[in-house]
C-alpha cells in the first residue's frame, strides 16, 4: 500500500504551511484552530451531504475518520459525494476508504469521478485497482487529467482506459495533450486515439510538437493526423525540430506539409533551396537528432540487442529460430525484401549456420541502407559528431556516402558544399576535425592551397564558438597539419595569431597554448616563418609554464606504500576477451591472484572460496582454460579478483570486475573514489562507459555520497579503453572538477595498448621515484604507441589534457602563471 505525503506536492504547498504553522494567520480561523481539527470539520461536513445519516452516525464516523491520514480523510470525502452513498452504504465506504491500496495522486482523479452524476460506489473502486495498478510513467500521465471539465463519470473512464491502452511514448505524448488549456474531453479521446496507432518515433515527434508555442487546440488533430504518415527517419528528425526554440508555430506547415513531404531522394534539392535562416534551424535540428541516427547505424555493426550490445557467437548458435527470425524482423523494410526469401528457406530448413550468416550479411546491408537514406545534411551533422560513431561507422559508411552526394552535387568541391549547407559556419570544425581524427580528410579535401585556405578560415571560425569546440580542434591540430599543404598549414597559423586579438581573454590564452605547445613538441609542423611568428607572440605576451598542467600525483599515490587499480570488463565476448588478456599479462608478469576483500560483494561465499583457490592453484600450468573459469566465477559470484606483486617495496594491486549492475557498479566508484585507489579502467565498446562510469558517478554526486572531495582531489587516473569521442573525455574532466590525468581513445581502443599502459604505469610509478610529470610517461610509453594509433589516443600531458586542467584554474581564479593578455 503506497501513500504519498502531501507535502511532496507542489500544489499543496499552502497545505503544508498550514500543517505546519497552523491557521491562525488566515482570516476567519480562530487561533486555537489547529490542522487535525480542520480536517475534522471537512469530513464531518461532507459527512452530512450524506442521504439519511443521523447525528450520531455523523459524530461517530467522524470519530473513526479522526486519526486517519490526510490521503485517506481526503478519500472518504471523495466518496461521500457518491449519488448513491447513504445511510445503507456508509460502512462501505468507510471500508474503503480505510483498506483499500491508494496513492495520493489517484485522489484529484477519484473526486472528479465522483463529482460526476452517473458515478458509482462499484466504479469507484474499480478505479481506485485501476489507478493503485499503474505504471510509473501512467501515474504521471494520468495525474493532470483531473485538471479538465468532464460531465460523465464514463467518459473519464474512457479516458484512463486510453490513457492506459497506448504506448510508453504514447503516454507522454497524452501528457503534452494535457497541458494545453480548457481542453476538452472529446479531443483529447480522439486524440490518444490517433496516438495509440503511431510507432514509437512519431509518439515522440508528437510529445515536442504538442508543445510548440503557440499552438491552437483546433490544430491538435490535423498535427498528429500530418505526423502519422511519415517515417521513422522522419519523425526523429521533426521531434528534433519541434524542440527547437526558434521555431514558430506559422511555420510547422511549410515544414510538415512542404520540406518533409518531399521524396527522399528530392530532400537534398529541396535543402540547397532553403533560406539561410531555415538551413540554421534545421542544422541545429539535425544536430539534435543525430544521436539516434548514431545509435542505430553504430547497432548495426554486428548483430545486437535492443540495447546494441552485441550478441555473442556462442549465444547466436544457441538461440532458437523463433529468436533469429525476430531479428531479422527488426530490420528495415529494403533490406528485409533482399534477403527474405533465402533466410525463409534456411530457416525452414532448420540450418541455423546458414540462417545466422545470412543474418549478419542482411544486418551489414541493412547499416549501409540507413545510411543512404539520410540527406547529405543529415550525414554532414552525424560526421560532425563522429566521436560518437564507431570508427567502421563513420570511415566505412557514411563518409563514403557524403563523399559521393559532394562529388555529384558539388562538382567534388568540399568548399561549395560547406558554404551551401552551413551557412553561418556552425559545424565546420567539427566536421573537418573528425574528419582529420579518422583519418579521412585526404579523401574530401582539396589539393588546391587556395581552397584549402578558404576551409581554415571557415574552420577557424567555427572552432573558436566555444570551448569544447577548440579542444577538439586541439585534439586533431596534428592531424590537421599533416593533410595541409605547407603553405596552407602557415596560413592556419596566421589565422590563429591573428584571432588573438578579437578573442576573448579565455579564448585567446588557449590559443596561446595550443601555438607554444607546438612549438615546443611539434615544430617540425612548422616552417621557419611560422617559429619566428610564435616566437614573437611570446615575446609579446610572455611565455605560458606548461609544467604545472602536465605535473603527476605520483608522490601523493606512494605515500601509504601502495598503488591500487581497479578494471571492470563487461559479460560478453569482447569482455571476456579483454579480462582473459589482460589477466595473461599480469600472470606473465609475475602478479599473483586472490579474492579482493575491498571489491568483492560481501560475504563472499565459501563455496566460491574454495573454488577460487582451485583456480589460482590450477592457473600457472593451463592458464588459458583457466582464467575464463576464473572469469564465469567472478561474475557468478560478483567476485573481484585481485591482482597482486611488491615493486619496490611497494603493494601493486590491480583488481579485476565483471559488471553486474547499475546498484552495484555505483557501490563499487563509491568504494574506489573513497578508498584513495589511484586508477578505474573501463573496458570494453564504448556503449558500456554510461552504466559503467557516466551514470553511477552522476548519482554518486547528484545523492551526496560524499565523493566530492574525493572527485576534485586531482589524484585519480582513469582509463577509458574502449572506442569513443571528446564528448566523453571532456564530460570525465568536467565531473572531476578538470584536474584528472585520462588515458582515453578517441578512435577504436586496442588491448594491445590498454593491457601494457595499465600494468606498467604502476610499475613505472614505484620503480622509479623521481618521476614528477605526464610528458616523462609519454616519452618511456613511445614504445607502445606506433605513428598508426597514438593519434587514436589522448594520453595525460597532451594537449587537450592541458587546455581541460587550464579550464580548471581558470575557474578557480588561478591566473598568475600565465603572463600578460
Amino acid at each position: 500500500m503506497t501513500e504519498y505525503p502531501v507535502f511532496l506536492q507542489l500544489k499543496h504547498l499552502p497545505l503544508v504551511l498550514l500543517t505546519v504553522f497552523g491557521l491562525h494567520f488566515l482570516p476567519g480561523y480562530p487561533e486555537a484552530a489547529t490542522m487535525q481539527e480542520f480536517q475534522k470539520e471537512r469530513t464531518t461536513e461532507s459527512l452530512r451531504q450524506v442521504k439519511g445519516l443521523q447525528q450520531e452516525q455523523i459524530e461517530e464516523y467522524a470519530t473513526r475518520l479522526h486519526n486517519l491520514s490526510y490521503t485517506r480523510q481526503r478519500l472518504f470525502r471523495a466518496l461521500c459525494k457518491l449519488p448513491d452513498a447513504d445511510s445503507h452504504t456508509i460502512e462501505t465506504l468507510f471500508q474503503l476508504a480505510t483498506r483499500v491500496p491508494v496513492r495520493f495522486n489517484s485522489i484529484p482523479l477519484l473526486e472528479l469521478y465522483t463529482s460526476c452524476l452517473d458515478a458509482t460506489l462499484a466504479g469507484s473502486r474499480n478505479l481506485l485497482q485501476t489507478l493503485e495498478q499503474t505504471s510509473f510513467v501512467s501515474e504521471q500521465v494520468l495525474t493532470p487529467l483531473a485538471n479538465i471539465t468532464i460531465d460523465k463519470a464514463t467518459t473519464l473512464l474512457d479516458l484512463i482506459a486510453s490513457i492506459q491502452g497506448t504506448t510508453e511514448a504514447g503516454q507522454w505524448a497524452t501528457q503534452s495533450l494535457l497541458a494545453f488549456p480548457a481542453i476538452d474531453p472529446k479531443t483529447l479521446l480522439q486524440a490518444i486515439t490517433l496516438l495509440s496507432i503511431m510507432t514509437e518515433p512519431q509518439c515522440r515527434a508528437a510529445e515536442k510538437g504538442l508543445l510548440v508555442q503557440g499552438l491552437r487546440k483546433e490544430e491538435i488533430l490535423p498535427l498528429l493526423s500530418t505526423l502519422i504518415r511519415f517515417n521513422q527517419r522522419d519523425a526523429i528528425n521533426i521531434r528534433a525540430l519541434f524542440s527547437q526554440p526558434t521555431l514558430q508555430v506559422s511555420n510547422l506547415s511549410f515544414w510538415l506539409q512542404g520540406f518533409f513531404a518531399t521524396p527522399t531522394g528530392e530532400r537534398d534539392t529541396s535543402f540547397q533551396q532553403l533560406s539561410d535562416t531555415r538551413k540554421t534551424l534545421l542544422l541545429n535540428s539535425y544536430h539534435k537528432a543525430a544521436r539516434d541516427f548514431i545509435w542505430q547505424i553504430n547497432n548495426l555493426h554486428d548483430i545486437t540487442d535492443g540495447y546494441g550490445r552485441e550478441i555473442g557467437s556462442g549465444r547466436l548458435a544457441g538461440s532458437s529460430t523463433e529468436t533469429l527470425t525476430s531479428l531479422f524482423a527488426r530490420l528495415d523494410p529494403t533490406t528485409s525484401h533482399h534477403f527474405q526469401d533465402d533466410f525463409e528457406q534456411a530457416v525452414a530448413k532448420g540450418n541455423k549456420r546458414e540462417a545466422i550468416s545470412l543474418l549478419r550479411q542482411a544486418t551489414g546491408h541493412a547499416r549501409k541502407q540507413a545510411a543512404t537514406v539520410l540527406s547529405a545534411a543529415n550525414i554532414y551533422l552525424l560526421l560532425a559528431n563522429g566521436g560518437e560513431l564507431y570508427d567502421s561507422s563513420f570511415r566505412d559508411i557514411l563518409a563514403p556516402v557524403l563523399k559521393q552526394r559532394i562529388a555529384t552535387q558539388y562538382g567534388d568541391r568540399l568548399l561549395d558544399f560547406l558554404l551551401a549547407t552551413d551557412p553561418h559556419h556552425l559545424f565546420i570544425s567539427d566536421f573537418i576535425t573528425h574528419l582529420a581524427h579518422k583519418g579521412r580528410l585526404t579523401l574530401f579535401f582539396p589539393a588546391d592551397p587556395g581552397h584549402q585556405q578558404k576551409i581554415l578560415e571557415l574552420v577557424t571560425e567555427s572552432a573558436l564558438k566555444d570551448q569544447d569546440s577548440l579542444i577538439l580542434f586541439s585534439a586533431t591540430f596534428s592531424r590537421l597539419l599533416t593533410a595541409l599543404q605547407p603553405s596552407a598549414r602557415s596560413y592556419l597559423i596566421d589565422l590563429l595569431l591573428g584571432e588573438l586579438r578579437g578573442q576573448t581573454a579565455e579564448m585567446a590564452l588557449n590559443l596561446r597554448v595550443i601555438l607554444q605547445y607546438y612549438l615546443d613538441n611539434h615544430p617540425n609542423f612548422l616552417s621557419e616563418q611560422d617559429t619566428t611568428r610564435i616566437l614573437r607572440m611570446i615575446q609579446q605576451h610572455g611565455p605560458i609554464d606548461l609544467a604545472p598542467y602536465t605535473h603527476a600525483p605520483f608522490e601523493r599515490w606512494r605515500q601509504d606504500g601502495r598503488l591500487t587499480g581497479l578494471s571492470v570488463f563487461q559479460d560478453d565476448d569482447d569482455g571476456r576477451s579483454s579480462y582473459a588478456s589482460y589477466s595473461f599479462s599480469l600472470l606473465e608478469h609475475g602478479y599473483k591472484p586472490a579474492i579482493s576483500l575491498t571489491y568483492s560483494a560481501s560475504p563472499v561465499p565459501e563455496q566460491a572460496s574454495q573454488e577460487a583457490n582451485r583456480l589460482f592453484h590450477k592457473l600457472p600450468t593451463t592458464p588459458a582454460g583457466t582464467v575464463y573459469d576464473i572469469f564465469r566465477l567472478a561474475n557468478r559470484f560478483s567476485l573481484a579478483i585481485d591482482w597482486q606483486k611488491r615493486v619496490n617495496n611497494l603493494e601493486v594491486t590491480q583488481s579485476l570486475y565483471v559488471y553486474q549492475d547499475r546498484h552495484d557498479q555505483q557501490k563499487l566508484l563509491r568504494t574506489f573514489l573513497t578508498s584513495g585507489h589511484e586508477m578505474f579502467a573501463q573496458r570494453g565498446h564504448s556503449y558500456w562507459r554510461h552504466e559503467q562510469l557516466f551514470e553511477p558517478l552522476e548519482a554518486l554526486l547528484e545523492e551526496n555520497m560524499g565523493v566530492v572531495d574525493s572527485l576534485q582531489s586531482g589524484l585519480h587516473f582513469i582509463s577509458l579503453g574502449s572506442c569513443g569521442g571528446m564528448r566523453a573525455y571532456s564530460r570525465i574532466n568536467r565531473i572531476f572538477n578538470n584536474d584528472i590525468a585520462i588515458l582515453a581513445t578517441i578512435g577504436t581502443g586496442k588491448a594491445a595498448i590498454n593491457n601494457p599502459y595499465n600494468r606498467k604505469l604502476f610499475e613505472i610509478v614505484a620503480g622509479d621515484q623521481n618521476l614528477e610529470s605526464w610528458k616523462e610517461i609519454e616519452t618511456l610509453f613511445k614504445n607502445i604507441f606506433s605513428d598508426a594509433v597514438a593519434g587514436d589516443y589522448i594520453q595525460p600531458g597532451s594537449l587537450p589534457a592541458i587546455l581541460h586542467r587550464l579550464q580548471g584554474t581558470l575557474k578557480a581564479g588561478e591566473t598568475g602563471r600565465h603572463g600578460t593578455d
